[in-house]
């Protein structure tokens, strides 16, 4: 396994490359990454409630539970919750992970 990279420090074009190629499951810290994206200093380029919205819908793409998915990137199923809910402000590259997790569970 290799470290989870800083996202905050990624352009959205970089995320989505990196999530293009990357797999979620074979990533250290992964969640705190998720959750350090996150916070309500780091800007996004996209709405708060865009970002839930997408994020639950690729989720639900994906056929996985809340269980299933905040497992594969180590978070909690309240959080997850949360963040689909727009509770609380989502990692913007969220949906791009989901979507991974989907094309990933496809080839294999």
């Amino acid at each position: 396994m290799k470290d989870c990279p800083d996202l905050t420090k990624f352009s959205s074009a970089e995320k989505r490359e990196f999530w293009e190629s990357s797999d979620p499951r074979e990533l250290k810290r992964v969640g705190d990454r998720l959750l350090a994206e996150s916070l309500p200093m780091v800007e996004s380029s996209r709405s708060r409630e865009e970002v839930s919205e997408e994020a639950f819908l690729a989720r639900e793409e994906l056929g996985w539970s809340l269980k299933q998915v905040s497992e594969s990137l180590g978070v909690t199923e309240e959080l997850l919750e949360a963040w689909e809910d727009d509770r609380v402000k989502a990692p913007e590259c969220l949906p791009l992970v989901v979507r991974r997790l989907k094309a990933l569970s496809q080839e294999g």
